[in-house]
């Protein structure tokens, strides 16, 4: 379809997916080693970030839609809820993906009820799972336990503290980046050392050693990252904590 947009012919994530499965057999039959929603939901998401980008042109803004980059030890993708099964075991529960045998969880499923979809992230040598189901509004508070407090606080964020509260308590971030920043660099100037492609059709192989130290460095991000996020986790108590 390349040029019918200058032709003035439109395209739509149905015309697009129905062309990629015309050809897929051919040119890319690696797909039908993993689940069908690994290659349609792309086509959903593309829809997605089309309609955000002429709904903000309208309002002057310009978020033309980037693709997604492939990197190492990173990615995401949904599998639909047809294709997940739950499996529940004496201790823990299992998850059960097509192409792949089950999974112990680390967790049981919090809420019960319909799987709508999964979405399935890669972070390091790691994986997590994001489960959306459709529950009940009693299942729902059985979990989630509603806070009655009239009391008010005002809350102020600034520079050197995170936030200072109204009745005089201030909080301090953590800054693991300036902790680990030297760190973070020894391994930044390791990976660009190691022998891996400089441009995208160079034809140069990325090297063992350069995956090895790109599994370090993502690691450093991930740690870096989940303590910000376990802050921010503990943070959203704090306040109805202290008044």
């Amino acid at each position: 379809m390349e040029g019918n947009y200058e032709k003035g012919i439109k395209s739509n994530h149905f015309a697009l997916k129905k062309e990629f499965n015309a050809c897929k057999k051919e040119k890319f039959p690696f797909v039908y080693e993993v689940s069908k929603y690994a290659t349609a939901q792309p086509f959903n998401h593309l829809n997605l970030a089309f309609q955000k980008f002429f709904k903000d042109l309208k309002l002057g803004k310009v978020s033309y839609p980037r693709f997604k980059r492939k990197r190492e030890y990173q990615g995401s993708f949904y599998i639909g809820g047809n294709q997940i099964k739950i499996i529940q075991g004496s201790t823990k529960d299992y998850l059960k993906i097509p192409n792949l045998p089950k999974i112990k969880m680390t967790e049981r499923l919090r809420l019960q009820g319909k799987i709508n979809g999964a979405t399935i992230t890669q972070r390091g040598n790691k994986f997590y799972v994001s489960i959306q189901t459709d529950t009940t509004q009693e299942e729902f508070h059985r979990t989630h336990k509603p806070i009655a407090n009239n009391h008010t606080l005002g809350i102020d964020t600034g520079i050197k503290a995170f936030a200072s509260l109204s009745n005089g308590l201030q909080i301090f971030a953590p800054k693991p980046l300036n902790r680990l920043a030297r760190r973070l660099k020894r391994l930044s100037r390791q990976l660009s050392k190691k022998r891996h492609s400089k441009t995208k059709n160079d034809g140069i192989k990325k090297s063992a050693n350069f995956l090895k130290a790109s599994l370090r460095l993502n690691r450093l991000h991930t740690r870096i990252a989940n303590t910000r996020n376990n802050f921010l986790h503990k943070l959203k108590h704090r306040p109805s904590a202290a008044r």
